[in-house]
């Protein structure tokens, strides 16, 4: 299946949407960069008490109070960090689920 747009996918690599947030001039933020936590997607790279780790699923809504991001290290632990809305994640890098992305 080919994509005209960027997507976003899952650990599996099944597609969850078209990420707006890397098609210039459709979205409100772009990666990598500074993102309000609600823009954080699974796939991203984000830089958490000075550790990159890959984000694998992020649980609550946009309208929730937090969001749960559950990450994986790059040993293999899981970390579940919860942002309060409002707060700013460092995207250092996205795409970690697409193929030959080598995740």
């Amino acid at each position: 299946m080919s994509t005209r747009y960027p997507v976003v996918r899952n650990p599996q690599g099944a597609i969850l949407g078209t990420d707006w947030r890397r098609v210039p001039g459709m979205g409100l933020v772009s990666v990598p960069g500074r993102i309000p936590t609600h823009d954080v997607q699974p796939g991203d790279t984000v830089r958490l008490a000075e550790q990159d780790v890959v984000v694998h699923k992020v649980i609550g809504s946009r309208s929730a109070a937090v969001l749960h991001l559950v990450t994986r290290s790059a040993g293999g632990a899981e970390l579940i960090h919860e942002a309060v809305i409002g707060e700013e994640i460092d995207v250092v890098a996205v795409g970690a689920f697409e193929p030959g992305a080598g995740s």
